[in-house]
């Protein structure tokens, strides 16, 4: 899949959260680094290394994309953005 072809797809779905979208200042920056790696660790060892199949947020995904572009296309769009979110996150 191709980067326009990704944007074309991503283009199907709706913004959750602006660009400028910042969680409270009040939270501390290395608290949420921390409980983040520990959330990671834990998946991982909760799914032995495997992609969060159950996950509720990949499920719904999955889904709208398959109602949206055919099952075929949806596995290959949730493939991508999957990748494209292990990357920044």
């Amino acid at each position: 899949m191709d980067e326009r072809e990704f944007r074309r797809l991503l283009n199907l779905f709706p913004v959750v959260r602006s660009r400028t979208y910042c969680q409270a200042e009040s939270a501390s920056s290395s608290g949420i680094a921390s409980s983040i790696t520990e959330e990671k660790r834990t998946r991982e060892v909760q799914n032995d290394g495997k992609a969060d199949v159950e996950d509720p947020f990949w499920q719904k995904l999955k889904t709208e994309a398959e109602r949206k572009v055919g099952p075929n296309k949806a596995e290959q769009f949730v493939r991508a953005f999957r990748d494209a979110h292990e990357k920044l996150v």
